[in-house]
This record gives C-alpha cells, structure tokens and sequence, in this order.
C-alpha cells in the first residue's frame, strides 16, 4: 500500500502495474484493494470505487468500513443496492456515526426520509462536528419539510471559517430556506 501510494504521488507510470501484480501475487491481500477503492472514492470516480469495493467484499464480507464505503460509492451512482450495503454495515456496526450516515442518506435520497432523518439526528449527536453529516441531516429535514429543524442544524456551520467548503455549502442550503 506504502509503495503503490509513494509511486502514486511521485507520478510512476508504474504504479498502476505495481497495484495489478501485486493483487495477482498476493489475491487474499484486501489492503491494497480497499487502499485503491479508497483512492477512487476520493477522486469520486465511482466506478473504480465501486469494482475495487467489491473486489474486496469479496476477500472480507463482514467489514462495515469497506460495506459502508461501498454502499456510499452505489449511492452515489444512484444504483439502489447503494441502500442494501448500507443496511448490512449498519447491522454490523450500529454505533459508527459514518455508517448511520450512510444509510440515512440513502433512505433520504431514495427510502423512507423520515427514517433517514432519525438516523441522522443521531449520527450527528454520535458525531457533532462531522460536517457532513450535518449537511445530510439538514438536507432531509427540508425534504421532510421541517425548514426550522434544518436551520438549526446548518446554525453551526455558519460559524467555520469563511472559506470552509461545509460553510460554503450551509450558507447555499440557509439562502433556499
């Protein structure tokens, strides 16, 4: 993982073919795997994230993280298993504030909103300066119609720094209630 992340940031052409054997080498190795799903969430390049995710669902069933990332990566996508995954990892970890996030969302975006929204009531009391979350919790309750609950949840946002992307967003949120 160190060295396909070293040949990454240094520019290697390599460091795809050094992530490809390394895997054919060493096929039980889900780091690597879920280091490479990781990667592509982050650059929201849904696709590889999501073939990498399940590479590794494969090689580690029962892992909430790489669970709770794929079912992110399928919801982003719109695909409705997003909410399935996002169920199972929440079964297997109902306490992680990320996993309540995840399947709150998906029940807001494509579910039951009010139960999304009770799910991530408590993902933000579980996590109260995840920003993300908060966002989440804001944009169900104006899905659920509850535009005072929904100011009162982005109120603390308003109060990052001017350029924080979460404030950013907050404010864009606040101006349409």
């Amino acid at each position: 993982m160190r060295r396909s992340e070293a040949l990454q940031k240094v520019g290697a052409a390599d460091a795809g073919a050094f992530a490809a054997q390394w895997a054919k080498d060493h096929p039980k190795d889900v780091t690597l795997v879920a280091f490479l799903a990781q990667q592509s969430l982050a650059r929201k390049d849904y696709r590889a994230a999501i073939a990498n995710y399940q590479a590794a669902i494969k090689l580690d069933p029962d892992n909430p993280v790489i669970l709770n990332n794929l079912a992110w990566a399928l919801a982003e996508t719109g695909d409705p298993r997003g909410r399935e995954y996002a169920a199972t990892a929440y079964r297997q970890a109902p306490f992680n504030p990320n996993v309540m996030d995840t399947l709150g969302w998906a029940e807001v975006q494509g579910g039951d909103a009010k139960k999304g929204v009770e799910l991530l009531k408590s993902a933000s009391n579980l996590a109260p300066g995840n920003h993300d979350i908060r966002l989440h919790l804001a944009k169900g309750l104006i899905k659920t119609g509850d535009k005072a609950g929904a100011k009162k949840a982005l109120e603390p946002l308003s109060r990052l720094r001017a350029a924080s992307p979460a404030r950013v967003d907050a404010e864009q949120l606040r101006s349409r209630l």
